[in-house]
């Protein structure tokens, strides 16, 4: 037999011998062994600091946000859907925030209508529910006859998470244009985002889409015509890039549209003339112009809003329907404020005794819906291109109208030498509204080699602003320039020039070229308040029962407004009269808390800002009773939104 196996195993004896313990007992020792360890400490230690500094963060720092609405898209986006437009494959958002009812937060509608804002295709984003509106006869249809064919299911998503530095405001003093959140002045307990446009003592006026200030008058919002010296508010250039609405994007182009003979919107200029040696000459899919210089003269190409209406699209893919259609009828529209977010159409749904959804179907969009294509003429605009540099010499172009009025920004390829003028001189820029002598606000640049470079202009608040390859150009002088009364569109029709064509890129004996093309505008700030929610006309383009002696009044409105907008010598007589709104805000040193300030949504027509509100308050200053609040006050602010974290896709500092 083995020693091993007949080993006695020897039990502890005398006083030091340990009893047995129960089974409780080994249990709770090992839970207390394994807390007090060393590594499980530092663990619990690590998560407890954490929440202390989350709440520390959350508490004094910063808090997190979800973005519940669209009146700030396209800065900032509520609950939406992400749309990718079948006819040519641009990327885009609809709101679907009406699909949850505000008061019990359940969802009672589906979201099934978006329209691009680049091809102006209008699709099908939930194709259940598409079917059954193809199925009904006496239903107007809100998209085109194959938009369910071509369609593709687009799931809604919550809104953008934000980030807000609720310590922003303790110290420095709030700023225009930051994006901040506050405290409802209806309901304090409510949390508000928009823009900050308007500051304490300052009177404030919306007009044609701009904001223009004098200072605080407290008679200003019940005498209009009291003469205030307004000034227009110029946004800073990187608020302009940030706050940009796009109109158009030249790599994304429509083959249905093009198969058509759908005119495309850049085009070699003057689209009638007969184009000789050295002018620009297109790419077959339109995406790219190229030049070789050798033109004795300049030679361009220009935008033209040429967007293609629900009809239209009809027209496109059915031509047998319209035999006698003329493809040669599409008009150049002046650009205009639409906001391809606002292009959705909710549909309320039940459900049945079996669970399954029924659409109540009625109603829905009507062939005069125009929200997805505006109803103000944006002359504010951006130019962005990338160019190619063969060689160093001559000039390349970059133009911008406004008004009739000409905006260039010229650079010599010899040099590298930028200027900028305002109809083809330095007259308009000077302080204070001044004029100054022919010389033009110069800067350097690096086109005066061979190259590819990414050039952006903008004309936006009576200033112009450039960009090379992101970086913004620095000249020697302002290039902010004296009011030029430009608020009415113009158009040369024997010169082919003005606000139908509002974009141009030229050359001067230059070799290049010129893709990546896109078209933006500003946002357009509507002149509304609590006695004017509509238009800022205040004739002619919604109203059937205006005095008109024209029988083209009595057209459907999509028509009458196409019929505006491509006519600009109509303009003066529709539109001459155009809508402004008045908002005087209080500085009060003795109670700076109830300093005021004004909120405007980036999204101006969806948008319940300060110009809508009213409620009843009681000044602090003298106890009376005020019927109407349009601003909000100091004590109201909660901070500045800093980033937007969710989704990942759309990580980014908020501007």
């Amino acid at each position: 037999m083995s020693p091993y196996s007949a080993r006695r195993i020897r039990q502890p004896s005398g006083p030091r011998a340990r009893q047995p313990q129960p089974a409780g007992s080994v249990v709770r020792r090992d839970i207390l062994a394994l807390l007090t360890s060393k590594a499980v400490r530092e663990t619990i230690e690590s998560v407890v600091i954490a929440f202390a500094l989350a709440f520390l963060f959350r508490t004094f720092e910063a808090e997190a946000f979800v973005i519940p609405t669209g009146s700030m898209a396209a800065t900032l986006q509520g609950r939406h859907q992400e749309v990718t437009c079948p006819m040519c494959g641009y990327a885009y958002r609809i709101s679907a925030s009406q699909e949850i009812d505000q008061g019990t937060e359940l969802k009672t509608r589906d979201v099934a209508v978006g329209t691009c804002p680049n091809c102006g295709y209008t699709t099908c984003t939930n194709l259940a529910l598409g079917r059954q509106l193809m199925q009904r006869e006496e239903f107007n249809v809100p998209f085109n006859t194959n938009a369910v064919a071509r369609g593709a299911d687009s799931k809604s998503k919550s809104g953008d998470r934000i980030l807000v530095n609720k310590f922003a405001y303790e110290f420095q003093e709030p700023e225009r244009w930051d994006v901040f959140v506050f405290r409802y002045p209806g309901q304090s307990s409510r949390n508000y985002i928009k823009r900050l446009v308007g500051l304490p003592n300052e009177t404030l006026k919306i007009h044609r889409g701009d904001i223009f200030t004098a200072d605080y008058d407290p008679r200003a919002g019940d005498e209009p015509g009291l003469p205030l010296q307004y000034e227009i508010q110029r946004k800073p250039p990187h608020k302009i890039r940030a706050m940009m609405q796009i109109v158009h994007d030249n790599n994304y182009q429509a083959a249905d549209l093009i198969a058509a003979g759908w005119p495309p919107r850049w085009l070699v200029w003057p689209p009638d003339a007969a184009h000789g040696a050295g002018d620009w000459t297109a790419s077959e899919d339109h995406r790219s112009f190229t030049t070789d210089g050798s033109a004795p003269q300049e030679t361009w190409i220009r935008y033209q809003h040429t967007v293609p209406s629900i009809q239209d699209w009809e027209r496109v893919i059915h031509p047998d329907w319209f035999p006698d259609y003329d493809q040669a009828d599409p008009r150049p529209q002046l650009i205009t404020d639409g906001y391809p977010y606002n292009s959705s159409v909710g549909f309320p749904f039940r459900r049945n005794e079996w669970g399954q959804l029924v659409w109540l179907l009625g109603g829905g969009m009507s062939a005069d819906h125009i929200s997805p294509f505006g109803m103000h003429w944006v002359g504010d605009l951006v130019v962005e291109c990338q160019l190619q540099v063969h060689s160093s010499q001559g000039q390349a172009i970059v133009e911008l109208v406004e008004g009739g009025h000409v905006f260039q920004l010229r650079i010599d390829l010899t040099s590298g030498l930028a200027t900028v003028a305002v109809d083809g001189s330095g007259k308009a820029f000077g302080d204070e509204g001044q004029p100054v002598d022919e010389a033009l606000p110069q800067a350097s640049t690096l086109l005066g080699r061979p190259g590819t470079y990414r050039v952006a202009m903008a004309n936006v608040d009576d200033q112009l602003v450039v960009w090379i390859d992101d970086a913004q150009l620095v000249f020697d002088r302002p290039t902010t320039y004296r009011p030029l009364n430009n608020g009415v569109p113009q158009w040369d029709a024997q010169q082919q020039r003005g606000d139908l064509a509002p974009v141009g890129i030229g050359s001067l004996g230059a070799s290049l070229r010129v893709d990546n093309l896109r078209v933006l505008r500003d946002i357009y700030y509507i002149a509304a308040d609590t006695n004017h929610t509509g238009p800022d006309y205040l004739s002619g383009l919604l109203s059937d029962h205006r005095t008109r002696t024209r029988a083209d009044w009595n057209l459907p409105l999509q028509e009458r407004r196409l019929q505006l907008l491509s006519t600009p010598e109509q303009w003066p007589e529709a539109f001459g009269e155009m809508a402004s709104s008045v908002f005087p805000l209080a500085e009060f040193p003795h109670n700076p808390r109830a300093d005021q300030f004004l909120a405007l949504g980036d999204n101006s027509p969806q948008s319940k800002d300060s110009r809508l509100w009213s409620f009843r308050i009681r000044n602090p200053a003298t106890a009376e009773v005020i019927e109407t609040e349009h601003f909000v006050e100091r004590r109201l602010l909660v901070g500045k939104a800093l980033a937007i974290y969710w989704p990942l896709t759309h990580v980014q500092f908020v501007r």
